[in-house]
C-alpha cells in the first residue's frame, strides 16, 4: 500500500487527535469558558449597547440587556448644562448604587485572552506546518456545493450521526463551522476587543474606525461572542449525541479506547502543556514592575502592560475631536469630597475641601515633591500662568460607557520640568481629597496629552468632575484620570499608594485596554 493511501486509510478510520491539537483544544476551551464568565460580569456593569464612537446613560442605547439592575437605573440628579453658554450636552450625577465587579472580572478576562491568543497562534502555526488545517479542517473545493452542505446538515438534524471514533475526518458542516470559528469568529473577537482599547486605538486608529467607533466595536464584540457561545453549546450537544465518553477520551487522551498506562501518560502530557502555557504567560514578574501582589490576575495585567509598552509607539496620540462632537457625560465615583454620604468620604479632607471651595479655591495648593530638585506648591493661578493645552478627547469608563468632552489645563510635563524632575524618576503618584490615589509611569506622565485640567467645555472644571484640578490620562481608562488633586509625588520606583489604590481593591494598575 502506498504512503498516500495508507495515510488516507488511517484518517478515515479515525486515528484520533494529535497531541498538540488536544493540548491547544483544552487550553482554548478553558479560555473561552473563562472569557464567558468574566465577560458577562463586565457586561453587567453597563448592559447597554451603542453604535458609533460613544454612548452612555445620558444618550440613547441601541440595545438594553436585562442582565443586572444597572440596565434600567433608578435615575440621575437634575442634569446640568455641560457648556457655560448652553448647548445640548449635559452632565448628571447618579442617584443610585450600581452593581460593578469589573475589577477582578477585567483582569481575569484579559488573562484568559492572553491564553487564547497565544494558544490560538500556536495552533494556527502548527496546523499550517503539519498540514492539519489543509488536510482535516479546510473544505476542499469540490466539497463546497449547496447540495452536499444540505445533505450533511439534514442528516445531522435527523441524528444520522456516526458513532465517531474521535478525530478526523470531519463532516462538511463541521469543517465549515470550525473554519468560521477559527478564521472568523475568534480573530474578530480579538480585533474588536483591541478596538475598544484607548492605548491601541491611539496607536492604530483604523482598528476603531473600521467598526465605526469603539462602541460599535463593543457591540460587535458582544454579538460575536454570543455566537461563539452558541457554537459551544451546539458542539457539546453534538459530542454527546455521537458518543460523549468516547469523544472525550479521544480529545483528552488521544484515543477512544486506552489502557490505564496510556491515560496516565496522556494526562501528564496535557498537564505539561497547560503548565508550559501558564509559565510562558506568567513568568518573569519583577518587583520593580507595576504591582502584582502575588496574585495570578495581576500577572495578566503585568503582561498587558509589558506588551503594550514594547509594541505600541510611545508618542501615539489619542484622537481629538471638534466641539460639535462633545456629548453628554455622566459624573460618577466621588462627585463631592465634602459630602459625608459618599463612600470615599474623609472627615478631615472633607472639611478642608469645603473651606477651600467656599473661598473659590483661592487658598488651594498643589504640592509637588519627591524625586524633584525644586519641590514646592502651586496655586490655581500659578498653574493657569503656564502655557495651556486644550484637547477634546474621549473619556472611556471601565464600566463600558464613553463620552467626549473638552479639557483645558497645563501639561503634566510642564509642571514636572518646573519642579526639576530627576533622571532617576520612574513613576508619578497623585493624591486626592477623597483619599483616592493613582500612579502612572514616566512614559504616560511626559506624554503631551497628559494634562492637569482646570477647565471643561469652555468653563471652569465643575465640582462633580473634579474641581479645582483633575488628571487627564487619555491613553488609559477613565479611572486613571484622578479627580480633586492636591498632591503629586515623583518616585524612583513603584510605591504602594494605600488601601484606596486600585491593586489593593482588585483593580488593574495599568488600563490601556
Amino acid at each position: 500500500m502506498s504512503r498516500a493511501s495508507s495515510s488516507q486509510h488511517t484518517t478515515s478510520a479515525g486515528a484520533g487527535h494529535s497531541r498538540w491539537v488536544r493540548v491547544t483544544h483544552w487550553i482554548v476551551a478553558g479560555s473561552v469558558l473563562t472569557l464567558a464568565v468574566s465577560g458577562f460580569t463586565i457586561l453587567m456593569a453597563h448592559p447597554r449597547l451603542y453604535w458609533g464612537a460613544v454612548g452612555n446613560d445620558l444618550t440613547p442605547a441601541l440595545l438594553e440587556l436585562p442582565v443586572s439592575r444597572n440596565y434600567r437605573h433608578g435615575g440621575w440628579a437634575v442634569a446640568t448644562q455641560s457648556f457655560p453658554d448652553g448647548g445640548s450636552a449635559v452632565s448628571a450625577v447618579r442617584t443610585y448604587g450600581i452593581l460593578n465587579q469589573d475589577g477582578w472580572a477585567r483582569s481575569l478576562h484579559f488573562l484568559a485572552a492572553w491564553f487564547l491568543v497565544v494558544t490560538g497562534a500556536a495552533y494556527l502555526l502548527a496546523g499550517i506546518f503539519t498540514g492539519h488545517l489543509r488536510r482535516d479542517l479546510v473544505p476542499r473545493t469540490g466539497e463546497l456545493t449547496r447540495q452536499r452542505l444540505w445533505n450533511d446538515l439534514t442528516g445531522r438534524l435527523r441524528r444520522k450521526i456516526r458513532a465517531a471514533a474521535g478525530g478526523p475526518p470531519y463532516g462538511l458542516v463541521q469543517k465549515c463551522t470550525y473554519c468560521a470559528v477559527v478564521f472568523l469568529g475568534l480573530p474578530l473577537m480579538v480585533i474588536t476587543g483591541m478596538g475598544m482599547s484607548p492605548a491601541i486605538t491611539a496607536a492604530y486608529p483604523w482598528l476603531c474606525g473600521m467598526f465605526g467607533g469603539s462602541q460599535s466595536a463593543r457591540t460587535i464584540h458582544f454579538c460575536v461572542f454570543a455566537l461563539l457561545l452558541l457554537f459551544v453549546v451546539v458542539h457539546v450537544v453534538m459530542v454527546a449525541t455521537s458518543g460523549f465518553g468516547r469523544q472525550m477520551r479521544a480529545m483528552t487522551f488521544g484515543k477512544a479506547n486506552m489502557n490505564s498506562a496510556g491515560v496516565i501518560t496522556s494526562r501528564r502530557t496535557l498537564i505539561t502543556g497547560l503548565a508550559s502555557a501558564g509559565g510562558l504567560l506568567l513568568g518573569g514578574c519583577s518587583e520593580t514592575e507595576p504591582p502584582t501582589y502575588g496574585k495570578v490576575l495581576r500577572m495578566g495585567d503585568l503582561l498587558t502592560y509589558r506588551a503594550q509598552r514594547l509594541l505600541l509607539p510611545t508618542r501615539s496620540l489619542a484622537k481629538e475631536y471638534s466641539r460639535s462632537d462633545i456629548t453628554s457625560i455622566p459624573a460618577i465615583g466621588t462627585t463631592d469630597p465634602a459630602d459625608p454620604h459618599q463612600w470615599a468620604y474623609n472627615e478631615r479632607n472633607g472639611a478642608l475641601y469645603q473651606r477651600l471651595r467656599s473661598a473659590q479655591f483661592a487658598d488651594w495648593r498643589l504640592r509637588v515633591e519627591g524625586s524633584v530638585a525644586r519641590p514646592g506648591s502651586y496655586s490655581l493661578s500659578d498653574l493657569q500662568h503656564f502655557p495651556a493645552r486644550t484637547q477634546i478627547t474621549k473619556h472611556t469608563c471601565e464600566e463600558g460607557w464613553s463620552a467626549i468632552a473638552e479639557w483645558t489645563g497645563v501639561p503634566l510635563r510642564t509642571v514636572l520640568e518646573a519642579a526639576g524632575i530627576r533622571p532617576s524618576a520612574r513613576f508619578v503618584s497623585f493624591y486626592a481629597f477623597d483619599d483616592d490615589a493613582e500612579s502612572i509611569d514616566m512614559l504616560d506622565a511626559l506624554h503631551p496629552q497628559t494634562i492637569l485640567a482646570y477647565g471643561m467645555n469652555g468653563g471652569d472644571l465643575p465640582i462633580a468632575h473634579g474641581a479645582p484640578l483633575r488628571l487627564r490620562v487619555e491613553r488609559q481608562l477613565g479611572y486613571k484620570s484622578l479627580k480633586f488633586l492636591h498632591r503629586i509625588v515623583v518616585t524612583d520606583r513603584f510605591e504602594d499608594l494605600g488601601k484606596l489604590s486600585e491593586p489593593r481593591n482588585g483593580w488593574a494598575w495599568y488600563v490601556g485596554i
